[in-house]
């Protein structure tokens, strides 16, 4: 009964037709149109009972690292702060205890306390409901002391809870139930409501676009797609000129691609990259760019196809066994990066780059003397090499070498005077030379750079205490407690009050150390030392 009631139905909706083709009136185009969107609407919703529920989704059969973290695994979570820090030369060691994860970021040189902000919102995106406190430590590789620590509650905010269905919704889901005989009559219904009511609507619109001149494609229509401040910086117009003079020309997108990722607009660059390679696959130099730009945005495995992909077009293509050993460098794979960072210098032995990726590889295995040399190398060919020069004197401090690294130093800030780092380290090296005056210079600028580095607060403290400069030391050592509640500072702060005489203070000072890391040795020893004394 249900199939001739439908048939019936479109019939009634075709004489419904021919009522509106002969009113031809605009409120009849009005009305067919409101029938197809109704139809549709509804037969889509109906259509979907023919789809079989409950299916297994094969890329559900293995539990994803992130749904593993967002158990409160410590391994997982662990592994995902690796993925984004270990190629920044940053390690998280990360342990669960109570509800509290604990988090120690170990590096070179002292982890950015901004990362702490970083893992927060990063563990608040994942939603990790079982960890209620986090601790994130950050110090120096072979320091048993924290530089600095950053404790915060965990609070994952509530999603709005949503709105009660309204009657539609409510009709909606009463339809949307298991397929039967009375919705298929509907669902013929509703078919014929849209083809006829289209059929009529189609031809209307033809005619009054046919009436309407087509826009000519501008283009400007070629250029990237991403929001962009409304002043480009010359390069890029001037890529861009060059793109939408000849918008089949890859070489033009992939340099594009090239200053974009310079500038760091990365989405934007690799869409340049993407249209290159569209345009010319077997371009090596657009997958070296590309490969390049997602290491950049820490997509490390695909980084590593795309140098690959260079490399199967051309096994001699030097710049592609240097992006292979920068992507193996960044996934920890440091014997195979070694290996592809030699077959780059032995193709092309003038390779600045190349050498100076060779370096990075043979300081995570510890072989500093070739390192050494492989920076050595690196500035030889390109002596404005700023990052070399840095990574040399970084070298050069290891090995204890600290005239030389502060040499080096010297050189890195020639060619990039804004580097804070390179000013810190070379306050560092003139620290450990006793050269005390120009040391509190160069924190001077590095905290110009940088006026939220605590570090360099800290180091400018002991800098002026070693000064006698012991009230500015004092305050110092204050600055960097309130940028961040570092430990080390307040031990600084509590041997400094010591040595003034200000004993309750010092002992305070030493307490808030020990409170914020309980195995901090020093200050234990400094703090019962003191104890004993004033008992006496």
């Amino acid at each position: 009964m249900w199939l001739p009631g439908a048939w019936g139905s479109a019939t009634l909706i075709h004489g419904t037709y021919t009522t509106l083709v002969f009113i031809n009136h605009p409120v009849s185009i009005i009305l067919a149109l409101l029938m197809v969107i109704i139809g549709v609407v509804l037969s889509i919703l109906l259509m979907k009972n023919l789809t079989p529920k409950n299916q297994p989704n094969p890329i559900d059969a293995k539990p994803r690292l992130k749904d593993i973290a967002q158990q409160g695994n410590p391994h997982a979570i662990a592994r995902l702060i690796n993925r984004s820090l270990k190629p920044k030369g940053i390690t998280a060691k990360v342990a669960l205890e109570k509800g509290c994860l604990q988090v120690m970021l170990t590096s070179n040189q002292v982890p950015s306390l901004n990362l702490a902000k970083v893992i927060h919102q990063g563990l608040i995106r994942l939603e990790v409901k079982s960890i209620e406190r986090v601790k994130v430590y950050g110090k120096q590789v072979n320091d048993d002391i924290p530089d600095w620590h950053q404790e915060f509650e965990l609070v994952i905010p509530i999603s709005p809870k949503k709105n009660p269905p309204g009657r539609l919704s409510h009709l909606i889901r009463k339809l949307y139930t298991p397929f039967n005989p009375v919705k298929l009559s509907a669902l013929i219904t509703l078919t014929a409501i849209s083809l006829v009511s289209l059929s009529y609507v189609t031809p209307k619109i033809i005619d009054k676009v046919a009436t309407i001149q087509s826009p000519q494609m501008t283009q400007s229509q070629l250029s990237l797609t991403s929001e962009e401040s409304p002043q480009y910086e010359p390069e890029i117009a001037a890529a861009k000129q060059a793109v939408q003079a000849n918008p089949q020309n890859y070489q033009a997108w992939y340099n594009l691609g090239q200053i974009l990722s310079e500038l760091e607009y990365y989405p934007e660059a690799l869409a340049a990259y993407d249209q290159a390679l569209k345009l010319n696959p077997n371009d090596v130099k657009s997958w070296s760019g590309l490969s390049l730009t997602l290491r950049r945005v820490e997509r490390f495995e695909e980084a590593l196809v795309a140098a690959k992909k260079a490399l199967k077009i051309n096994r001699n293509f030097a710049e592609g066994w240097k992006d292979k050993c920068g992507a193996l460098l960044t996934l920890n794979r440091n014997h195979e990066a070694l290996v592809a960072c030699e077959k780059a210098v032995q193709l092309n032995p003038d390779f600045p780059q190349a050498w100076s990726n060779r370096g990075l590889v043979l300081v995570e295995l510890k072989r500093y003397h070739a390192a050494l040399k492989s920076y050595n190398r690196a500035v030889k060919l390109k002596p404005d090499y700023s990052n070399a020069w840095f990574n040399r004197a970084l070298v050069l401090e290891k090995m204890q070498q600290f005239e030389e690294a502060k040499a080096s130093c010297d050189k890195a800030i020639q060619y990039e005077p804004n580097s804070g780092a390179a000013w810190y380290t070379r306050g560092v090296l003139l620290g450990k030379l006793q050269q005390y005056e120009e040391a509190l210079e160069s924190y001077n600028q590095a905290l110009k750079i940088d006026p939220y580095d605590s570090w360099a607060w800290n180091n400018r403290g002991l800098v002026l205490e070693s000064l006698q400069r012991h009230d500015e030391a004092l305050k110092s050592y204050q600055k960097a407690i309130q940028i961040a509640n570092i430990p080390v500072a307040w031990y600084n702060r509590g041997r400094l009050l010591e040595r003034k005489g200000q004993y309750q203070e010092a002992l305070a000072a030493y307490n808030t150390a020990i409170q914020l890391y309980p195995n901090y040795k020093a200050a234990i020893t400094n703090r019962d030392n003191l104890l004993r004394r004033l008992e006496r």
